[in-house]
């Protein structure tokens, strides 16, 4: 049976093959010198992320490596969580009699449990990393491209017209109906939607006037945890959730966006801030997206 090693390093976004010569009894890389003809050294299959392609990569090695016995043993030497690709792939049944699938000696860490080490100690050297450099315009760009990379929020934009059911959309993605939406522009304001830490809580905050205000949805209460009832607005609003505190938080937070959004402004009224506006919703909420701005 022929043996085929793959070597995955995602850190470095870069896989190596090698083959077992079996005269030799040791392995010899895929290379142009030995292999020149094979697709496993297309920048394709060398150059990118293993899950993205590791059906590609099984399929060739299958087509190109495969013995007179029409099976094949593929090594793989890489992180936990990339074998588990690859044995999904070689578990469908078109695989399953031919494909033998074994760990190598060597493998990684996932990303996943040392990217909260990596970002505390990141964490803990940036006061030191703005002391040490005089120009720090280039070392800003590189701890802003860390920060960035670490995070485990994926920014994603949704763009149309007034009422072409933008809202509409989050609110699927979200699995509950959180921003309030119909034929005529309801949220022309900016609202950030994140998860609560708490099933049984949500939050809305928003700036009126230049105060930050604040309320805590709670299952069957609702409080105003900063800001005054001095102003004609919030008492306009106390007096609508009062209407409501009994419903669930769902109806409550989206009737809440609601108010605030419709509320009338003059010139002797309290302004609402076209910005910073926040919702954070219970966790309970069918979703993973741990962040949705709607503009």
């Amino acid at each position: 049976m022929s043996k085929i090693k793959i070597i995955s390093n995602p850190y470095q976004k870069k896989m190596i093959y090698q083959r077992w010569n079996e005269s030799a009894e040791q392995w010899i890389t895929v290379d142009l010198e030995n292999n020149e003809n094979s697709r496993l050294l297309s920048d394709e299959l060398t150059t990118t992320f293993f899950p993205f392609i590791v059906q590609k990569i099984v399929d060739v090695i299958v087509n190109e490596y495969q013995d007179d016995s029409g099976k094949i043993e593929i090594v793989f030497e890489g992180t936990d969580d990339e074998y588990k690709d690859l044995q999904e792939i070689c578990a469908e049944d078109k695989y399953q009699c031919i494909v033998k699938l074994a760990k190598g000696e060597r493998y990684l860490e996932n990303a996943r449990d040392i990217l909260p080490d990596i970002k505390n100690i990141f964490e803990s050297i940036k006061p030191l990393i703005a002391t040490s450099f005089v120009s720090m315009d280039k070392i800003a760009g590189e701890i802003k491209r860390f920060t960035d990379a670490s995070e485990d929020k994926i920014p994603i934009c949704i763009l149309g017209n007034y009422s072409s059911g933008k809202s509409t959309f989050i609110n699927a993605l979200i699995g509950r109906e959180i921003l309030p939406s119909g034929d005529e522009p309801i949220t022309a304001k900016i609202y950030k939607i994140e998860r609560s830490q708490q099933s049984d809580r949500a939050y809305v905050e928003f700036e009126c006037t230049g105060e930050a205000i604040k309320i805590r949805f709670e299952e069957n209460n609702y409080r105003f945890t900063m800001g005054t009832n001095e102003k004609s607005m919030i008492r306009q609003l106390n007096k609508e959730l009062g209407k409501i505190k009994n419903e669930s938080l769902t109806i409550r937070v989206n009737r809440t966006i609601e108010f605030i959004n419709s509320f009338v402004m003059n010139a002797d009224e309290d302004n609402i801030s076209d910005k910073n506006y926040s919702t954070v919703c219970g966790r309970h909420l069918g979703t993973d997206l741990s962040r949705i701005c709607d503009l």
